[in-house]
């Protein structure tokens, strides 16, 4: 039993639950919140028809984040998994950004894809990718309804060794796919401490020193023919620039 209002079914509520039920021991992984979540979603708006309340849920996200993403200033509650969090994180991503050609991979719910094509003049292709096609479904759903032929999702192993056919891009926001990077890599982490937050699917811990490490193993891959510059922002960011040949 819960109290949402309608209005309220986005993705502040993975917040929530982390909150109230981790203690209890009742989350126990990503799949397990996952369950509860198409739970709250399914049964509280469309009953009977839980891919029409995914589109409702996902629909409600995007035009939260496409607000708070707008403003000035956004409200987050302190935890790495409130829009308001993701909201601040994303507004410092556009302004790393460059190029017309992006990869959004482990793309997860693919919001972030609409959101750059949204924010970002001149976008030729935002390519979302995730193992699970799942994931992304709802805000796949939404850019074909919106007509965004310049956002394209695919299914695809990030670690696959034929992966990088998917082709370059000026921009990629992941890690490990240093040579897809015609230009500029951005990773963004969370800092935790004590364990990974295993709601969320973490697997390891993150400290600035760590992603100053993982920067510097980049710019070796790259022969030194390249740059990184790493801040705290609702966690850390880590931009790699390669050189132009």
């Amino acid at each position: 039993m819960h109290w949402f209002k309608p209005e309220e079914i986005n993705s502040n509520i993975v917040h929530y639950l982390v909150q109230e039920l981790k203690p209890s021991s009742i989350i126990s992984s990503s799949e397990r919140l996952g369950e509860l979540l198409t739970g709250i979603i399914g049964g509280t708006i469309f009953a009977g028809d839980v891919q029409r309340a995914w589109n409702y849920f996902g629909a409600n996200t995007l035009q939260r984040l496409f607000i708070l993403a707008s403003s000035a200033v956004t409200s987050s509650l302190p935890d790495y998994g409130t829009l308001g969090t993701f909201a601040t994180l994303y507004q410092r991503v556009f302004e790393l950004c460059v190029g017309e050609r992006f990869l959004d991979a482990a793309c997860s719910s693919g919001f972030f894809s609409l959101l750059l094509v949204e924010r970002i003049p001149f976008v030729s292709e935002v390519v979302g990718v995730d193992i699970d096609a799942d994931v992304f479904k709802v805000a796949q759903e939404l850019a074909e309804e919106q007509h965004l032929s310049n956002v394209r999702y695919v299914q695809a192993d990030l670690l696959a060794d034929d992966f990088s056919a998917i082709g370059k891009f000026d921009t990629v926001t992941a890690l490990n796919l240093l040579k897809m990077t015609a230009h500029r890599l951005i990773l963004a982490v969370p800092y935790e401490t004590g364990q990974p937050e295993v709601a969320y699917g973490h697997r390891q811990l993150f400290s600035r020193a760590k992603l100053e490490a993982v920067g510097t193993w980049c710019i070796e891959q790259l022969q030194g023919a390249g740059r990184m510059w790493c801040e705290d922002l609702c966690g850390g960011i880590l931009l790699i620039e390669r050189h132009p040949s």
